[in-house]
């Protein structure tokens, strides 16, 4: 009898469970799913931030979310260390948002894995693509300091200097580039 039952509420789960994931998408629901991925990042529950952040991207193309999101899913390959996919993530996200108000620092992300990686050509590329973006911040927004909270909940800060500028994560250094 314990057996039955455990097949019947294994059928009811499963049968849930697909019900759930082909219900027909609303764009209310990114932003149920965006508000419960900041929940679970703020509690310290970074996967669960990261599976929400994932449905986003790939359930809702073109939500207001897809940018943050996309950000994070950076983010998270990237403390994995999986820095391929991070890289990835990084430079959609600059194609796809050049606009953005963390390009800044996806654009250190890059720098950084490129230098982990050795690569001396794309080192300079992305160190050319900070100096640019730091010279059309300083003239447009008049900044010297730039900060951004992630989907993830980390706190980024950008401190720019007369010849370099530093990346912070949660206080912790990211990169430096010097010029």
């Amino acid at each position: 009898m314990i057996f039955l039952k455990q097949i019947i509420s294994g059928f009811v789960i499963i049968f849930m469970g697909l019900f759930f994931f082909s219900a027909p998408v609303f764009a209310g629901d990114a932003r149920l799913i965006y508000s419960q991925v900041e929940r679970n990042a703020r509690q310290g529950n970074v996967d669960f931030a990261f599976m929400g952040c994932k449905n986003i991207i790939e359930n809702y193309p073109k939500s207001k979310y897809d940018a943050a999101c996309m950000f994070a899913l950076g983010e998270y390959y990237y403390d994995l260390p999986n820095y391929e996919k991070a890289y990835s993530f990084f430079q959609q996200y600059i194609d796809q948002f050049p606009e953005s108000e963390a390009k800044f620092f996806a654009l250190a992300y890059l720098q950084k894995i490129s230098s982990l990686k050795g690569d001396k050509s794309l080192i300079e590329e992305h160190k050319t693509a900070i100096i640019k973006h730091r010279q059309l911040s300083l003239v447009f927004r008049k900044k010297e300091k730039q900060i951004y909270r992630s989907a993830l909940n980390n706190i980024y800060h950008a401190y720019i200097y007369i010849n370099k500028i530093e990346f912070y994560v949660e206080g912790q250094i990211l990169t430096k580039i010097s010029y």
